[in-house]
């Protein structure tokens, strides 16, 4: 294994699980923009649900780009806002 990919893994270490938020938001936005929004939106929730789940149960090492501030206050922020877009899309009425 080369210098450089050892670093690149490193440094993909050190961002931890934040990819995974990432790709369920990646996929509900396509899921919007293939026209079914509400699912979509559902999606985009999930997607944070899962940020506060992850940032609750990982250590602060592990944590990455999910650690932001305190633990309570990130698991919190990412969980009401995973709460808040599932109610807006609950009452999209399309």
């Amino acid at each position: 294994m080369t210098t450089e990919t050892r670093s690149a893994l490193r440094a993909v270490r050190r961002l931890g699980l934040w990819w995974v938020v990432g790709v369920i938001a990646g996929a509900g936005l396509l899921v919007v923009g293939l026209g079914q929004v509400r699912p979509g939106g559902y999606l985009l929730a999930t997607a944070c649900a899962v940020g506060g789940l992850l940032r609750a149960i990982r250590p602060l090492g592990r944590a990455g780009g999910l650690a932001v501030r305190r633990r309570s206050v990130d698991v919190v922020c990412w969980l009401g806002l995973g709460a808040t877009v599932a109610v807006a899309f609950a009452l999209v009425r399309l």
